[in-house]
């Protein structure tokens, strides 16, 4: 499962890059890479909720939760001050992971018939795949600079989102 967690939010972080390259090639079949990459995240999600709140995780710490920390990269090393960038599943991370990727399921699904007439249907669900990889990120992150990282690419995502039909003048004011 360790191996497995990285690719929750990693699977949606690459359906933005496919889409936002050849999805405008793609036309009105562009959801289907942002839609699949949400699912098998989803997937992975309920997996890993469901291991951590059976107890089927293994033991972590002092406070003996069953939990799974998944450590990547130390992106700052700088003596005994050190930044790591990693996940960490835990109960209550488990809950949340089942109510984002649950709900951005259901609203990439929605999405499909909601955007169909809009000439800008790849770039939406581009942005919206993004805001799925940062909403994973914040929710997965274990130390407090993955957290500050995540919560700035949701207020990106957010302003691209509420200013998607920018040529309309009062979305363009209210991403503003």
């Amino acid at each position: 499962m360790d191996q497995l967690i990285p690719l929750i939010p990693v699977l949606p972080f690459a359906g933005f890059a496919v889409t936002a390259l050849v999805g405008r090639r793609l036309g009105k079949q562009a959801h289907w890479v942002p839609v699949l990459v949400v699912f098998a995240a989803w997937v992975i999600a309920m997996l890993a909720s469901y291991n951590v709140l059976s107890g089927a995780a293994p033991v972590e710490g002092a406070d003996e939760l069953h939990a799974y920390t998944v450590p990547i990269y130390t992106w700052i090393p700088a003596g005994q001050f050190h930044v790591d960038v990693g996940f960490y599943v835990d109960p209550l991370t488990a809950c949340l992971l089942i109510v984002v990727t649950t709900v951005g399921l259901l609203v990439h699904i929605y999405s499909i018939g909601y955007m169909a007439h809009d000439p800008g249907y790849w770039r939406f669900f581009a942005y919206l795949n993004l805001f799925m990889f940062s909403m994973l990120l914040l929710v997965l992150a274990d130390s407090w600079l993955v957290v500050f990282v995540a919560w700035e690419l949701v207020g990106l995502c957010s302003y691209l989102l509420i200013g998607f039909w920018f040529r309309k003048r009062s979305a363009a004011l209210a991403a503003k």
